[in-house]
Order: structure tokens, then sequence, then C-alpha cells
């Protein structure tokens, strides 16, 4: 176990100089009612055009990716449940947004990053998206 905890500490560390994208120059945020990560991580942005999201709410989603840094992993991260969302950059391309159920940590798959949001805003931040995401079902 304590290995484990070294492991985390020393690999799943945050970047404290920023992220690559400017989150609150994104919009239009969807979620969709899908969560098997089989799925969810196999589906193309262009299939991903024709789904009927639900809007989420860009203020929201901007409040809590204010925090949002990159999170260095040598590989994927354990997903125990994800839900699939996307928002459209500020040049109005589509970025899928693949987002953990149970941490507070998210794949950019437009740009191929982990994100992490600051702990702070965690259950918050899942509180909301398990909301929103009843609302598909």
């Amino acid at each position: 176990m304590f290995v484990l905890i070294v492991y985390l500490a020393l690999h799943l560390t945050s970047d404290t100089a920023g992220t690559s994208v400017k989150w609150d120059d994104t919009k239009n945020w969807k979620i969709y009612a899908l969560n098997n990560s089989a799925k969810v991580f196999t589906i193309s942005v262009d299939s991903i055009k024709p789904l009927n999201g639900d809007p989420l709410n860009d203020d929201s989603v901007h409040i809590f990716l204010r925090s949002a840094k990159i999170l260095h992993v040598p590989t994927s991260p354990a997903w125990m449940g994800c839900y699939l969302t996307s928002c459209e950059n500020r040049n109005g391309q589509l970025m899928k947004i693949v987002i953990s159920q149970y941490g507070g940590f998210f794949l950019n798959a437009y740009d191929g990053y982990y994100y992490q949001l600051d702990a702070n805003l965690t259950r918050p931040w899942l509180d909301y998206m398990r909301r929103a995401y009843i609302k598909t079902e």
C-alpha cells in the first residue's frame, strides 16, 4: 500500500504551469446518455455530432474548469465509470471530453491530455455531472 501511495504522489502530479486549453473560451457543452467506457472511448468526434446531447451550463462548467491542471500520467488512469461530454473550442471545433464518474479528472480527446480539478471542487463537480447525466436518461 505504501508503494502505491508513493507511486501516485510521484506520477500523478498536476502541472502547475497551467493548461493547454483556455476553458473559458469553450462553449456549447453537452452531456450524452452514454457511460459505457468501452463505447465512450471508441466513439469518434464525428460520431458524437449526430447524437442528442443535453446542454450543460457553459458558465457553470467554466467555474469548475478554471482550476483544471494537466495531469501527467504514464498510462491511462483507472476508469470506474465515465460521462461522455463535448464542447466547442474557440475555433468552433468539437472536442470530445470524457469525465471520470469517481475522480476529479477528465480526458480531453482533442489534445490527448488528462486534466485534474482542484480537490476542493471535485465533490461539487461530480454532483453537478451526476445530476446532468440523470437528465439524459
